[in-house]
């Protein structure tokens, strides 16, 4: 069959082969053969697998998620300190009655992460590691260019700026 014909007949045929089994004075001859040919085949087949694996995006990592919501944490802090309550920073996304709520990690992760994940990425209930990274961007973007806030994404240490986080 030879590796490069690999296709669903020709692994049918060398199945059939294989459960047929093998008989006769070349029958060990015929076996090593046929051994050999199946680790060609299974070979191949790995080597298709790998290549099509590393062509599925990445989830996000542990520390990626992680890193989100020490962002979301510091921006909560940042937004607060600078009198930028949640119903001033809704309002960009909608229009609310005036209240003085302050900001967290959860209302900012409910209300202005997931928003705006969802108009990027709308059949997306995780996003991987390339999305994660445009949301923050679209996000941080956004605070910058509105509030003159911007928070950088935190490093391995969990720490985005220099008062670090709690």
């Amino acid at each position: 069959m030879g590796c490069s014909m690999i296709n669903k007949e020709s692994v049918n045929n060398l199945m059939k082969q294989c459960q047929s089994g093998f008989g006769g004075p070349t029958a060990l001859d015929n076996a090593h053969g046929c051994l050999a040919e199946c680790y060609g085949v299974l070979g191949a087949l790995l080597n298709e697998r790998e290549e099509l694996l590393a062509k599925i995006p990445k989830d996000r990592t542990p520390k990626q998620s992680a890193s989100r919501w020490l962002y979301l944490e510091a921006l909560a802090t940042a937004l607060n300190d600078g009198g930028i309550d949640r119903v001033k920073l809704l309002e960009t996304l909608r229009k609310t009655p005036q209240v003085d709520v302050p900001n967290d990690k959860e209302s900012l992760y409910l209300e202005y992460w997931r928003p705006i994940q969802k108009s990027m990425y709308p059949d997306s209930k995780r996003p991987n590691t390339k999305e994660i990274s445009m949301i923050y961007e679209t996000m941080n973007r956004h605070t910058i260019k509105t509030f003159s806030i911007g928070i950088p994404w935190p490093d391995k240490f969990g720490q985005a700026f220099s008062g670090g986080f709690k």
